[in-house]
Formats: structure tokens, C-alpha cells, sequence
């Protein structure tokens, strides 16, 4: 299970690469947030969306320029809304041809999607969304956003839709691991798979130790 932080080491100035040494983290970053000095580094490029809710054309140009340039081991394209089916199917073939992984952030089910490989927007912002029918299920590879617990419980939960379906993704390969940066460096509270889940340390620790430690808890989960 790869877990991706789609930070890239100037948002903290800390050493990303040897926090995440030994561990299934990977760095991921946003279209925008791109640098030359990321080159090598990201090994997957997250879809800008709200930056593409305002400068559409600009994103989907950078996007695919990035693609083109630079060797991702996975891309996600355009989310997919009920509005927009054709011309987010027609960007994620574009993707495609470029790079060997690519998935789509769904917000609403077709029959289309079916060949496609799908990621879970899990975001808090994305709580409205409806969850995926089961003939979809096995289609998601990659979770979106929210905190570590909630996409455990989407890996591991035994409970089952009206039909008797079970309701956890089976073929999940990788998870973004944002929360606990964000967490650690605006409420210095490292995550526990345990509950309370974020905690403060006992003893007085940097940011950066607290991320850490967060980045080994989350880690131990999957080993």
C-alpha cells in the first residue's frame, strides 16, 4: 500500500525523503504547486481542483505538460461529475497515451467507467457524494483525502449494503497521507490508530518529530 503526501518539501522546508526512508511513503504534489526543484522527487501528481474550478484551461494544459515531462508512477485526471462525463472520460484517454497509470476521482457512476480505474474523493468536502454501487466497487485503486481512520475503515469494514454486498473497497493499492501533515503542523497532534486518534505528545516535540511519528504510526498499519 503506497501512501502519497502531496506536499512538496518547500511547503515545510523538512527532509521529506528521509522521513518517509523505510516506509511505503511516497511525494505527491498538485498541478499548481509544481516546481522545477520537484523533478525526480513526486511520484504522483494530484488533479488541482480547486485551482481548476478557476482557471480551467490553464490546469488541464499544465497537467498534461507536467505528464509529458516528468515519469509519475501515478496521475490522477479530472474528477468526474454528472455534468461533465464525455469530457472527463475524453482528458483521462488523453492521460493515457502519455503514462501508464491513470485515475479518475468520481463524484457520480456510470456505465463508462467501468474501463477506467477510479479513486474515492473521501475529502470533507465531499461528504455529499453518493457512495459507490457495488458493481463499482472494484474499480477504486486509489482514496482521496480524509483522515487515516476513515480510510481504514473503508479497507477493512465488514458491513454490507441492503443486498448483502460488502461495503469496503477490495483493491485499494494506494491512500493520500495528508491529514496527518496538515495536522501536524496547524495542531502539532500526532495520529494514533487507536482513538483518541489525535494526540498531542507528551513530551515537547517539533513539528516535524510529531509528523514523523505520525508518518511510522500510519505506516505500521500496513506492514
Amino acid at each position: 500500500m503506497n501512501i502519497y503526501i502531496s506536499h512538496s518539501v518547500g511547503c515545510a522546508g523538512w527532509d521529506m525523503e528521509g522521513i518517509f526512508k523505510g516506509t511505503s511513503f511516497q511525494t505527491g504534489c498538485r498541478t499548481s504547486r509544481f516546481k522545477d526543484a520537484d523533478k525526480g522527487k513526486v511520484k504522483m501528481l494530484d488533479w488541482d481542483y480547486l485551482e481548476w474550478e478557476k482557471r480551467p484551461d490553464l490546469i488541464e494544459n499544465w497537467h498534461l505538460q507536467l505528464v509529458r515531462e516528468n515519469d509519475f508512477d501515478v496521475v490522477m485526471s479530472m474528477d468526474l461529475w454528472h455534468n461533465n462525463i464525455h469530457k472527463a472520460l475524453q482528458y483521462a484517454d488523453k492521460l493515457a497515451k502519455i503514462t501508464n497509470r491513470v485515475l479518475i476521482p468520481v463524484h457520480h457512476y456510470s456505465p463508462e467507467l467501468r474501463d477506467y480505474e477510479l479513486a474515492y474523493p473521501n475529502a470533507n468536502w465531499f461528504t455529499k457524494n453518493k457512495y459507490p454501487p457495488h458493481d463499482y466497487r472494484e474499480l477504486f485503486k486509489h482514496i482521496l483525502g480524509g483522515s487515516p481512520q476513515s480510510q481504514i475503515k473503508l479497507l477493512n469494514t465488514t458491513q454490507r449494503d441492503i443486498w448483502g454486498h460488502p461495503m469496503k473497497f477490495k483493491k485499494i493499492e494506494s491512500i493520500d497521507g495528508n491529514q496527518i501533515f496538515n495536522m501536524s503542523i496547524r495542531t502539532g497532534k500526532i495520529w494514533h490508530p487507536t482513538k483518541p486518534y489525535w494526540r498531542k505528545p507528551k513530551d515537547e516535540m517539533t513539528n516535524e518529530e510529531i509528523f514523523k511519528r505520525s508518518v511510522h504510526n500510519l505506516n505500521n498499519q500496513f506492514l
